[in-house]
């Protein structure tokens, strides 16, 4: 009877054992995932205004081809991430209002003048549509 009691017991550490590992590995696996999805939107809310500055640049320092030289392939890179990562329809929806935004300034910026009251609304739609991406990306990393 002692032996099989042995048995008994051997088979329930080895199974508290491997649900042990199991349960650290999913852990460890959520927690990559968020830090991964936060560094993803930490970058695109960082590209976001490398473009409002390098718009800034240009207009009021007049600066030339900062604006061009921005990171697009890189900015597209990390918002496919940001949404391959994400099923959080507010994170989604705001992201897709700020690559709106984004565009609408790019083409008010190189089709207006400077001062075109058509580039101060997009500027401000802009920084307004970033506010609403950073706002909810905080609820949706929490």
């Amino acid at each position: 009877m002692t032996g099989w009691l042995g048995v008994f017991g051997v088979i329930v550490g080895a199974t508290i054992a491997l649900f042990g590992q199991f349960m650290s590995r999913t852990v460890e696996y959520k927690r990559e995932g968020r830090r991964l999805f936060v560094e993803n939107c930490a970058s695109l809310i960082a590209l976001e205004e490398d473009f409002r500055n390098r718009v800034w640049e240009e207009r009021k320092l007049g600066l030339s081809d900062s604006v061009a030289q921005w990171d697009l392939s890189g900015y597209r890179l990390v918002a496919a991430q940001v949404r391959l990562t994400s099923d959080d329809e507010r994170l989604l929806r705001s992201l897709a209002d700020l690559r709106v935004a984004g565009q609408e300034l790019g083409k008010s910026w190189r089709m207006g003048s400077l001062d075109s009251d058509e580039l101060e609304v997009a500027w401000k739609k802009h920084k307004s549509a970033l506010e609403n991406f950073v706002a909810a990306a905080k609820r949706a990393s929490q």
